[in-house]
């Protein structure tokens, strides 16, 4: 439910990039906070990740969507606090993979938000993407680089402080 908007207004592409890496910020940052003592499995911190990008685009878009615009964000606002006070009274529920996520879709949310201009009226309206995935090329490659290396450093520190695995 979350991710039909974001999936039509990001494009597929873009989504499943944001899917993956907000998930994995949702990983990182379990694996960061809890280490190797606490194991979870599950998409809830990609989904959270979602939750994140629909919080970064009704933000952006607040002024230009109206009253819309303001009652999706409210309403993602409530469904995000409710979902982590749920997580915070149930038993393991990894919250952390969920907080990781959140942030994660609402930082890969803004970097890759769509900025649509109108660049013909003439014949028909078109519309194009100054922010599309190939214009981010760069920003894509640090993501993964960024993503790859951090999780490296956590590896290491973690293999440090406890022995190897």
């Amino acid at each position: 439910v979350l991710g039909q908007d974001m999936e039509r207004v990001y494009g597929p592409a873009r989504f499943l990039f944001i899917y993956i890496f907000g998930g994995l910020a949702g990983s990182l940052l379990s694996f960061a906070i809890n280490g190797i003592n606490e194991f979870s499995v599950g998409a809830s911190g990609a989904i959270f990740a979602i939750a994140g990008v629909n919080l970064a685009f009704f933000y952006a878009y607040k002024d230009k969507l109206g009253q819309f615009g303001q009652d999706r964000f409210q309403s993602m606002l409530r469904v995000v606090g409710i979902n982590l006070v749920i997580g915070l009274v149930l038993i393991r529920v990894n919250n952390w993979a969920h907080i990781g996520g959140l942030l994660g879709g609402i930082a890969l949310g803004y970097i890759f938000i769509p900025w649509y201009t109108v660049v013909e009226t003439i014949p028909q309206v078109k519309v194009e993407d100054a922010n599309s995935l190939s214009n981010r090329s760069i920003a894509v490659g640090l993501v993964v680089v960024g993503t790859a290396a951090l999780t490296y450093i956590l590896w290491y520190i973690w293999r440090l402080l406890i022995g190897p695995f």
